[in-house]
């Protein structure tokens, strides 16, 4: 390789040489050679060089050679053009007209896969499966399948209520012919289907109404009820009754009526007479005049009020 380079060395002066040699053949002070410069860049297959021309005859030479380069191609022609896909870029290769090398460059990013809606390729049954499929709508390699669970058309289903102390539920029966399928929705929080639970019976105040079924006596204690008031329940509660307690209650005597002073149980009114009281009587006032009734007096008890009326002693 040196001695390539050497060569061309001598044979570049030797060109120079002769071209000074030209121009003396022109008369003395007629024609001096003035050079004009051009730099030849290298390419993938030729060397690059400078290049001196005469402006004013043909004289020229060339000098300062670099070595090819292989990037600088001539020209780059496209030979392929491939489009981008859902799963793989797209791509350009262009060919150099010199050299024959392929050169890639990008032409899009891959799209991804853009899946149209499910539809229905064969409609399940009461008992099959069915199969519902898609694809992709920019490309047609792209195809999915799922199966469709088997499916019943039910009826709108048969209540059984909740009772205080059980969940109700509803049935549900398969329309198709010939199909058996049932299920049975039962009681959540939202269906109201939950167990109602007791509603005992109370009064305007929010109190508790018994019924007595085994009365108390003075000795023994009795048994009330209070009953649950939903339809078809006879749910209760059970109390005791307490032997009889007792109070003593006095009734003062009247003008006209006994006083009397007798015990009375609190719990289910019985009672017995202890003591009688007299009557204590009427105590009249003084009599007087009635007013605008001219020979009428009266007189007022002071104990209960009663007027008695006479006409006047003349």
């Amino acid at each position: 390789m040196k001695r390539f380079f050497s060569t061309l060395l001598i044979a570049s002066l030797l060109v120079c040489a002769m071209l000074l040699a030209s121009c003396e053949l022109f008369p003395s002070g007629e024609h001096t050679c003035e050079f004009e410069i051009e730099v030849i860049e290298p390419t993938c297959t030729e060397r690059g060089y400078t290049i001196y021309r005469c402006k004013e005859c043909e004289n020229s030479y060339r000098d300062s050679f670099t070595e090819v380069d292989p990037d600088n191609h001539v020209e780059l022609v496209e030979t392929l053009k491939v489009e981008p896909t859902c799963t793989e870029d797209g791509y350009i290769i262009k060919t150099c007209t010199a050299c024959g090398l392929e050169v890639t460059s990008q032409n899009g990013k891959a799209k991804k896969h853009s899946m149209e809606m499910w539809h229905t390729v064969k409609a399940p049954t009461c008992t099959e499966s069915g199969i519902e499929a898609r694809k992709c709508s920019n490309c047609d390699e792209c195809y999915e399948e799922r199966t469709i669970n088997p499916t019943h058309t039910w009826d709108e289903g048969v209540v059984t209520a909740p009772t205080c102390d059980e969940d109700g539920y509803i049935s549900y029966h398969c329309t198709v012919e010939g199909c058996t399928g049932e299920y049975v929705q039962f009681a959540n929080k939202t269906n109201g289907l939950k167990a109602t639970g007791h509603k005992y019976e109370t009064d305007e105040n929010g109190e508790l109404v018994w019924v007595v079924i085994t009365p108390a006596t003075c000795d023994k204690e009795g048994v009330k009820h209070n009953y649950c008031v939903n339809e078809g329940c006879d749910a209760y509660h059970a109390a005791t009754i307490e032997k009889h307690n007792y109070e003593v209650i006095v009734e003062e005597p009247t003008c006209t009526e006994y006083g009397k002073t007798y015990e009375k149980c609190t719990e289910c009114g019985d009672n017995h007479l202890i003591t009688y009281t007299d009557p204590i009587g009427h105590k009249y006032e003084t009599w007087t005049d009635v007013e605008g009734c001219p020979g009428i007096e009266e007189s007022k008890c002071e104990h209960c009020g009663e007027v008695l009326q006479r006409t006047k002693e003349q």
